[in-house]
């Protein structure tokens, strides 16, 4: 098969291979990971996340503290009862498929980690915007419809000035630069005929062995960087020049290894990606690589379901198993609850354009005194 390539296709190949055995080697060498994820049964994670937050809250001040204490208080207690599914063959109980979150009289937990309330939160969410996807849709052709209509009439109006006789040179040029100008934006409003549901991932570098990059400050730095820079990117070209028929939605997740990213749907054209990576550098420069898909036209709303559910998944390890008892691979609990302050006042979700009128999700108490 070797002999099948060039010599300069051989000669990257084994530096390819030289570079990849030199990374490992060195891999090998370092520390280990600041935070690796850790295997633990549901309930020895959250007492071990609650006991975390408690030492996070030694640190702060009084209100502060007493806050922060009460919202672990609230993670150990929640789920503690559960409605649960009986085995239509055996008429058994189904322990592991808890779908309640509280215990009566309880401070609500609403963590960003909590596997009941998580879950909960974002099976709420994922239908608002599955029933806002049409929506979207529709508002969108409406608009560029009653936008193109008033363009058409100003441009006729526009160009009979310009065609009188007895117009000035001067004025003329004004007309006609009036009637180029909204045949661009014209144009701009068919290409809406075109838009579609595109699924967006936005990264950002980051070292998991260094300690400095897993503090709290660390975390809620990288989470707003990534606020900024879909800011930045909506408003120098997702919007689409302001026509008011594009929608975005946004959702900052961080992985178990620490890894903070953001997930999106938009609705519009085209995304060269060159563009999108140096555009959101401009607002932060430490975003890292991006992924743009577009959802398949022939299933768009399956399509978009399984988007929806993607973006708007729970953070926690949820699954039937480990609320049975079994153990699973989780975030490290110190890392989780330096997360959970690290957002508290923050958006997690943010919408953009027409997709600002879904009801906003009550993501935290923070009444909670």
């Amino acid at each position: 098969m070797d002999g099948s390539l060039s010599p300069a296709l051989l000669e990257a190949r084994e530096r390819f291979l030289a570079a990849t055995a030199a990374h490992e080697e060195t891999r090998t060498e370092r520390l280990p990971r600041v935070f690796p994820p850790v295997k633990r049964g549901l309930w020895q994670w959250k007492g071990a996340v609650a006991g975390a937050l408690e030492d996070i809250a030694d640190t702060l001040l009084p209100n502060e503290r007493r806050r922060l204490r009460r919202r672990a208080t609230a993670l150990r207690l929640c789920g503690r009862y559960m409605r649960v599914r009986v085995c239509e063959a055996c008429e058994e109980p189904r322990s592991g498929s808890g779908v309640t979150c509280a215990t009566e009289r309880a401070f609500p937990c609403q963590a960003r980690l909590c596997p009941f309330c998580e879950r909960s939160r974002s099976s709420a969410l994922a239908e608002e915007l599955l029933v806002q996807v049409g929506q979207v849709e529709q508002q969108a052709k409406e608009r560029a419809k009653r936008l193109g209509d008033e363009l058409e009439a100003e441009i006729a109006k526009h160009q009979a000035k310009a065609d009188a006789e007895e117009i000035a040179e001067h004025a003329r040029k004004r007309q006609l630069e009036a009637v180029r100008k909204r045949k661009r934006k014209l144009s701009e409003l068919r290409a809406v005929e075109k838009y579609a549901w595109r699924f967006i991932t936005l990264t950002v570098a980051y070292d998991p062995y260094n300690p400095e990059e897993m503090t709290v400050e660390a975390l809620r730095e990288r989470a707003l960087g990534l606020h900024r820079a879909m800011q930045h990117l909506w408003d120098e070209g997702l919007n689409r020049g302001g026509l008011g028929c594009n929608a975005l939605f946004t959702k900052i997740e961080m992985s178990t290894n620490g890894f903070v990213h953001l997930h999106a749907m938009y609705y519009g054209g085209f995304i060269p990606q060159k563009w999108f990576e140096e555009t959101a550098r401009e607002a932060y420069e430490d975003c890292g690589f991006s992924w743009l898909e577009s959802v398949e036209e022939g299933d768009a709303q399956g399509c978009v379901r399984e988007v929806a559910k993607y973006v708007t998944k729970s953070a926690g390890p949820m699954c039937e198993d480990w609320l049975a008892g079994e153990d699973r691979w989780a975030i490290h609990p110190v890392l989780a609850a330096r997360w959970e302050v690290a957002m508290l006042g923050m958006d997690v979700c943010r919408r953009y354009g027409l997709l600002r009128g879904l009801p906003e999700i009550e993501e935290e108490d923070e009444s909670d005194e």
